[in-house]
């Protein structure tokens, strides 16, 4: 009986494991901005699965009060950390940057607010 509850717990165990999602960390040089600064938005996107059928692929981005001015290559900074850099200018009083990952095994979205004074 003891094996049976066992051999139960391992396969819940690695069944969690692999349907873990990807974790999306979206955030900005500083805290407040003016209308026509440009801000600096780091995304970094950790893979918490071990088998990403989309490894290497930039995340989707969508963009309200921001104009993009640029960005940097997706590149991989550690074991499945991957970061990408966007410059924005500040163009409206209540900017938002969403950044997401759309995947089979759960992906993520993070949105974060930027704070114009």
């Amino acid at each position: 009986m003891k094996k049976i509850i066992f051999i139960s717990v391992m396969l819940l165990i690695t069944g969690a494991i692999n349907t873990f999602a990807c974790d999306i960390s979206v955030n900005t040089d500083k805290k407040e901005y003016r209308i026509d600064e440009y801000a600096i938005i780091t995304v970094v996107i950790k893979q918490d699965h071990r088998n990403c059928l989309h490894d290497g692929e930039e995340p989707l981005i969508k963009i309200n009060g921001l104009e993009l001015a640029g960005k940097t290559d997706f590149t991989e900074i550690g074991d499945g950390v991957w970061q990408i850099k966007y410059k924005a200018k500040i163009i409206d009083d209540s900017p938002v940057f969403i950044a997401e990952r759309v995947c089979e095994k759960g992906g993520d979205l993070e949105k974060i607010s930027i704070a114009v004074v």
